[in-house]
Formats: structure tokens, C-alpha cells, sequence
């Protein structure tokens, strides 16, 4: 299991030229598996590359949020640390299940005093989303520190992810692309989602 609402997430990203994309995947898979050796507070982690191999995302679960900035990585461009807000669907939101469907994430910043509310406002926009078909899970996280949102959503496709945008929203779109786009547009730029569909590179689960 990765997501635990009582431990603070890390989510570290990578943006990578497509052909450097394996090769920056597997250099944070290790770099992820010499902060568990070092680390005891890092109690579960997952690397994912994106389908357009131009991200890779690391999210890590911690014991707690002094332990992540205790460990050296925690001083890292690219890292944000996050808090549980809510979740929608299969709970927890499965990581390494195949069966469950393509992994969408989106970490995006927002100004800080808006964090909580902007937070809240996508949990429960969300609950119009979890109901609509292809929808397995979604968590919503809110930057701890940091004026940034993360989810971390399972789909069974890309398309039923595009098709509930369009449902729930009356903006047609074919792509997470397309969805980052509209999203800008419906709210004057204020909120600037960053959308994308990702395979499962490396997994560990809660350690004893």
C-alpha cells in the first residue's frame, strides 16, 4: 500500500526529453532505493513514466513529515511534500493493481492561501467524477509548505478519463492535453491542471 491519509506523500517530478526518459526512470528508481535503505521513515514508494516520456513522477509515502526533510533528497528541485484531502472510489487508491485501469496524475501550483480551499473544492468536484464510468480511484493531496495540489487518480482508460471531463464539465476534450487547456481557460488561468497518463516503473509497498 502507498497512500495512508495519517502519513504526509512526497511527489518528485522530472521533466525529461523523451529519449532520456528510461534511462531518468531508472536512475530514480535507484535514487528512491538508496533513500529506503538510508531512510527508515520512507515506508512506500512508486516511480512512473509518463505515456508521452517526457515526466517521470516518484511518489513516496512517509512516516511523517520531519522524517522526509530529515533525509538530504528532501532539499531537491522538483520534490513537493502533500497531505492527505480526500478520497473517491476503491480505497486506498491501488498502485501496482494491472486490473486497475491506466494511472492519471496532476500536481499543479496554485498561491498559498488559496492551497486549502482549492483542495477542498477539487475533492469534491471530484465526487462528480468518481461517478462517472471508467472511474476505479482518486486521491486529492494539498502541498504541505508549498502552494501546490497533487492527484493521484486510476482509470480503466485514458478515454473514460477524457469522456468524464467532458460529462461533468460541457467542454469537449480527446486528451489530458486538451483537459490541461480547458481547465486554464474555464478558470482565467487561475487553476493550470498539468494532467498525464503514466505506467508503473518500480513499486514498493509498506514496509515492516
Amino acid at each position: 500500500m502507498l497512500f495512508d491519509r495519517h502519513r504526509p506523500h512526497a511527489f518528485r517530478e522530472r521533466r525529461v526529453e523523451p529519449a532520456a526518459a528510461q534511462a531518468v526512470a531508472a536512475a530514480e528508481e535507484a535514487a528512491v532505493l538508496r533513500r529506503a535503505t538510508r531512510a527508515p521513515g520512507l515506508r512506500a514508494w512508486a516511480v512512473h513514466l509518463a505515456h508521452d516520456r517526457m515526466r517521470v513522477v516518484t511518489v513516496e509515502a512517509w512516516n511523517s513529515a520531519d522524517a522526509f526533510r530529515q533525509d538530504p533528497d528532501a532539499r531537491e528541485p522538483g520534490v513537493g511534500l502533500f497531505a492527505w484531502v480526500a478520497t473517491g472510489g476503491r480505497k486506498p487508491t491501488p498502485v501496482d493493481d494491472p486490473e486497475a485501469g491506466v494511472i492519471v496524475i496532476d500536481t499543479f501550483p496554485v498561491w498559498r492561501p488559496l492551497v486549502r480551499p482549492v483542495s477542498l473544492f477539487n475533492a469534491r468536484n471530484g465526487e462528480g467524477f468518481n461517478r462517472q464510468p471508467g472511474c476505479v480511484s482518486t486521491t486529492v493531496m494539498r502541498g504541505l509548505g508549498v502552494g501546490r495540489i497533487a492527484t493521484y487518480a486510476r482509470w480503466r482508460t485514458v478515454a473514460d478519463f477524457t469522456a468524464a471531463f467532458t460529462a461533468t464539465t460541457g467542454h469537449p476534450v480527446d486528451s489530458t492535453d486538451a483537459i490541461n487547456e480547458a481547465a486554464a481557460r474555464m478558470t482565467a488561468g487561475l487553476i493550470r491542471t498539468d494532467y498525464h497518463a503514466y505506467d508503473l516503473v518500480a513499486f514498493q509497498g509498506e514496509r515492516s
